[in-house]
């Protein structure tokens, strides 16, 4: 007989729901004045400009209850048992179009998660911790929809959130088609554009958790 066993799986989990009816939220984040705002974009110019630290605004608190919900559910699909999480950090990024965000991992944190606040959203890549080892030696692909390559491509839509484990690679892709071109006075073509903008964030478990017999333990926030 034979018996077909699906290794070391990774749970990823999107789920939806709105949290900005009347954009609000968008026009907050678009418009926000911080003097924080454009520090990493002055330090590298391809990343898109964004604001950290608002875990604690008023304006986030129900993204950031849903993101625990989530959470939860990722902890309890994952058949681990039962923890306190809360979100550590948050942040926002907004993209013209032009830019993205290369491979990265978010250290120091147990899961992350991204709400997508507008339409036209870049497409987030997940990438197989596993992919360069998977590589070494490739055979033809006989069948597309049996093969699972180094990365996994997920397009989100406006309300979507994205759950994962912080250890996990992944990038942001560049998207070209925020730009939208309308007709102005006089029959001349002016370009606009369209940002797509998200909320990230870092969840950690609270308290002691692990076995220090095993060097596991661990005592965080």
């Amino acid at each position: 007989y034979m018996i077909k066993h699906e290794l070391f799986p990774t749970l990823v989990l999107q789920e939806h729901f709105e949290a900005d009816d009347n954009g609000e939220l968008l026009n907050t984040i678009i418009n926000r004045e911080s003097g924080d705002h454009y520090k990493l974009k002055q330090i590298i110019p391809e990343l898109p400009p964004q604001l950290y630290g608002v875990h604690k605004d008023p304006e986030f608190e129900f993204i950031r209850e849903r993101a625990i919900r989530t959470a939860k559910k990722w902890v309890q699909y994952s058949g681990l048992e039962d923890l306190e999480l809360t979100v550590s950090d948050m942040w926002t990024t907004t993209y013209d179009g032009k830019t993205g965000l290369t491979q990265h991992n978010h250290p120091n944190a147990f899961l992350s998660a991204v709400y997508y606040v507008s339409d036209n959203n870049n497409q987030l890549v997940l990438i197989d911790p596993a992919g360069v080892a998977k590589w070494q030696i490739m055979p033809k692909v006989i069948d597309q929809s049996k093969f699972r390559g180094p990365y996994h491509v997920i397009q989100p839509n406006k309300g979507d959130m994205i759950i994962f484990p912080s250890w996990m690679y992944h990038s942001v892709q560049t998207n070209a088609y925020y730009k939208k071109r309308t007709t102005g006075g006089r029959g001349i073509e002016e370009e606009t554009i369209e940002p797509a903008v998200t909320v990230a964030m870092n969840l950690s478990i609270v308290g002691e958790y692990g076995d220090k017999d095993l060097h596991t333990f661990n005592e965080n926030i």
